[in-house]
């Protein structure tokens, strides 16, 4: 695990989340365009949010909040759709989305 991954869960675990928020136990595939056009598959459970989906890549999405009011965390959905990951779940038959900006290690150093 990366230790993007491990920053989502030690985050989700002090957000307290509802369970019935993910209560769904369907596993399903979403399919990550990164900015490079290379593509990534992940398994998620649909009820969760894009972003955290995208803790299970090498490199996750970035996000620059923690309040959903940043819009760093920008994906296009389908062609000319923008979604924030942090926003949208994935629905019970899976997602694909096309990512805009993920982490770099200048961003995890604080360099600007």
């Amino acid at each position: 695990m990366s230790v993007f991954g491990v920053r989502e869960r030690l985050l989700g675990l002090l957000r307290a989340e509802p369970s019935a928020k993910l209560a769904g136990s369907e596993r399903v595939v979403v399919r990550f365009v990164l900015p490079s056009g290379a593509e990534a598959r992940v398994t998620a459970r649909a009820g969760e949010t894009l972003l955290r989906a995208s803790t299970r890549l090498a490199v996750p999405i970035f996000q620059g909040c923690h309040d959903q009011s940043c819009a760093e965390c920008l994906v296009e959905m389908t062609p000319g759709e923008l979604a924030r990951a942090c926003v949208v779940t994935v629905p019970p038959g899976g997602a694909s989305a096309r990512v805009k900006q993920l982490w770099s290690m200048e961003q995890v150093r604080g360099d600007d």
